[in-house]
């Protein structure tokens, strides 16, 4: 019994001592709920304080009071972007392109962002969101990268990155069998810092209580 109890709670110290150890380097979300549990404050960039029209770039932007830039790699001699009015929306701006052969590349974030996301879609000719394919690429500053298609996106939809190094850029491309006719684009960009990692008081504390708790139910069994 006692051997038992030993084990029990040397496996439940290291699994808190670890945990942080443990966690992957880095993740996607396709729900912002658990992109939120996983990652600590964050701020959006709705984009809604830019005029519907063409935008000379490359930009520069805030998520509250996080800074960044975001750029085309369209054509020269202009890095031009879009702000374009949601159609089914009132009030509501996207960004987009102005010309569909090229991408949205996000750079110029704070060391302490870890977490990125947002509604990645395509727009067509109309300016209406289409179902059109879009790659994700995303690179941490250690060289870390997550590439990924979503096959067929939505401006409603949530994709989110989080690496365990400060993010260093995130770009955004239309993939189609006409690529001239679609845009990349997106809406409410979510910048997000790490979680806070427990003190080492906290996590000793966490394991005192599983030991008092051990305790108690082996002196329970005893009576």
């Amino acid at each position: 019994m006692f051997v038992s109890l030993r084990r029990t709670i040397t496996l439940a110290a290291l699994s808190v001592a670890l945990a942080p150890a443990t966690a992957a380097a880095q993740q996607t979300f396709t729900d912002f709920g658990m992109f939120a549990a996983a990652l600590g404050s964050r701020a959006v960039d709705t984009f809604d304080t830019l005029t519907p029209g063409e935008q000379i770039g490359p930009l520069a932007r805030a998520a509250g009071t996080y800074g960044y830039t975001v750029a085309s790699t369209a054509s020269a001699p202009f890095d031009r972007l879009f702000a374009l009015d949601n159609p089914t929306a009132s009030g509501d701006v996207w960004l987009s392109l102005e010309d569909a052969v090229g991408s949205l590349t996000f750079t110029g974030f704070g060391a302490q962002i870890l977490g990125i996301g947002g509604a990645f879609f395509a727009t067509d000719l109309a300016g209406a969101a289409s179902a059109t394919p879009i790659r994700v690429q995303a690179t941490d500053v250690m060289g870390n990268s997550i590439d990924e298609i979503l096959a067929a996106p939505t401006a409603d939809a949530f994709f989110g990155v989080r690496f365990d190094h400060a993010v260093a850029s995130l770009t955004l491309t239309a993939t189609s069998d006409d690529p001239i006719f679609f845009f990349a684009t997106v809406n409410n960009l979510v910048l997000a810092e790490a979680r806070a990692v427990p003190e080492p008081q906290a996590a000793w504390l966490i394991t005192a209580g599983i030991v008092l708790v051990l305790a108690h139910a082996r002196r329970q069994r005893r009576a």
